[in-house]
Order: structure tokens, then C-alpha cells, then sequence
């Protein structure tokens, strides 16, 4: 698996393994977060943890369902573009959002900005997505149809440095960025 790491727009580096977790879940080597989607009936459920090291604390999630093998959407009003049961975006808890996210329905992009998500962390959050190619009722998401669905994890660490690493979904509806250990 390969994530690029990003800072202003030019590439800092590359980490073509995940470093290692240390024992208590964090990645030694900077700046890292784990996105777990889980499917469940009405709402689907999104946990983010934070697992940098002291010191970086994320700042935006930006999660994109372009590029997704379901081509999933968010499903958020009854009616709207996703099939039967619709959910909008509720938070569940931990880490404070700066704002509520402006998502309509049938989004494929979703911005989260904190104003505290501290390492070691959680932020979890409930909402509908449903993909568009199953035709009927395509409102039991397998972890597969996330596959290519893309995010974003900024961090910032308490000297104002800012870190953007970029990666994907895998088959078992998770995605983890992390920095690269360079020693």
C-alpha cells in the first residue's frame, strides 16, 4: 500500500509500508489516524482515531466517495438521490467539530473541521451512504464498495506545523494515514 504525503501542495514524502503501531495504538514516526466505517441499520456508523504521537492533533478530514467501487453517495433525505432509508450526518461524540458540515443529499465529498481532536482520540459519527450500481436498494454498504474512496487527514502540530497525509480505502472499510519514519 502506498500513501504520499503532502505539505502545501508539494510532495514531502513517501511511505510505501505503514509504520508500526506502538503498543498503546500510535505511530511513532508523526503525525497518523485510522477512519473505520461500519455498515448498520438505519444509520452507518464512522469512528476516527487519532494515533500521533503528543503534539499533533487533526485538524480537517476531507472523505471522498469519487473513485469508490459502489460509486457510493451520502444519503441524507428521504426521497432524495439514495434508495429508502435515508440518515444526515450526526455527530456521536469525542473529538469537537468547529462546525457542522454543509452536506446535501447525495454529496460525494465530506469536510470535517475540528477545533480540538487531540491524539489519542476519537471522533465518531453517524450517517446513510448507498451506492449507485446495484440498481435496487443499494443501502447494505460491504467494506469492497469502499474500496478507492479517498480522504484527507490534516494535522497540526502545536508549533503551528501543518501535515496533510492522503490515502485510500481498503476491502475491510478502513483507511489509515501515517507518516513515514525516516531513521
Amino acid at each position: 500500500m502506498r500513501w504520499t504525503t503532502f505539505f502545501s501542495g508539494a510532495i514531502v514524502g513517501i511511505c510505501v509500508t505503514t509504520p508500526a503501531l506502538t503498543f498503546d495504538g500510535v505511530n511513532p514516526c508523526g503525525p497518523a489516524a485510522t477512519i473505520v466505517f461500519s455498515e448498520s441499520a438505519p444509520r452507518d456508523r464512522v469512528t476516527i482515531r487519532n494515533q500521533s504521537p503528543e503534539g499533533w492533533s487533526v485538524a480537517a478530514v476531507t472523505w471522498a466517495l469519487e473513485g469508490s467501487a459502489g460509486d457510493l453517495i451520502f444519503d441524507t433525505i428521504p426521497g432524495g438521490a439514495g434508495y429508502s432509508v435515508a440518515q444526515p450526518f450526526q455527530s456521536s461524540g469525542g473529538a469537537t467539530l468547529s462546525h457542522q458540515p454543509g452536506l446535501a443529499d447525495g454529496d460525494r465529498t465530506l469536510d470535517l473541521v475540528f477545533s480540538e481532536f487531540a491524539p489519542g482520540a476519537l471522533y465518531a459519527f453517524t450517517i446513510d451512504l448507498d451506492d449507485r450500481i446495484s440498481g435496487q436498494a443499494g443501502t447494505m454498504i460491504e467494506g469492497g464498495e469502499l474500496t478507492g474512496a479517498s480522504l484527507e487527514v490534516v494535522f497540526v502540530r502545536t508549533d503551528g506545523r501543518r501535515e496533510a497525509l492522503a490515502g485510500e480505502f481498503e476491502t475491510a472499510a478502513t483507511a489509515r494515514v501515517a507518516a513515514e519514519c525516516t531513521s
